[in-house]
């Protein structure tokens, strides 16, 4: 640094830790989908939520590559469906779906959509494929294959 510079070592002991919450300045918007008549809100993730979606990622990569040598370990990935949901909804609205008798099929499809979502970077159009796939309509026409 400069002469009178500002001096920042990550490990000083003089200096307390950064925690920047960084999703302030992603150029995203919280996802917001309504399934039947239930409206659902993903918001942006958090740093941590980032990068085990990333790694996720590169867990589907190996696996479509043929490149995965057993089983691949996501540290931080939940175990089950309602922490999944959580992590992507957020647990204030998990918890007022839950309460609100949300049928759990609904919020299973808002979670795939957000992960969806976030793993695209913010990509609306594969979430409307995948929710016109996983919750057709009633009249809609059939897709061709």
């Amino acid at each position: 640094p400069e002469a009178g510079g500002l001096l920042y070592t990550p490990l000083s002991r003089k200096a307390s830790p950064l925690m920047l919450d960084l999703t302030k300045y992603a150029p995203y918007e919280p996802l917001t989908l309504k399934i039947g008549d239930w409206e659902f809100t993903s918001p942006v993730p958090n740093t941590r939520t980032g990068l085990i979606i990333q790694k996720f990622l590169e867990r589907v990569g190996a696996e479509a590559a043929g490149t995965a040598q057993d089983e691949i370990e996501i540290d931080g990935w939940p175990e089950t469906n309602e922490e999944l949901s959580k992590m992507l909804l957020g647990e204030a609205e998990y918890d007022r779906l839950a309460a609100s008798d949300c049928p759990a099929s609904y919020i299973f499809l808002a979670t795939q959509a957000a992960l969806i979502y976030w793993a695209n970077g913010g990509n609306e159009a594969a979430v409307e494929m995948f929710i016109a796939h996983a919750y057709p309509t009633e009249g809609a026409a059939p897709k061709g294959r």
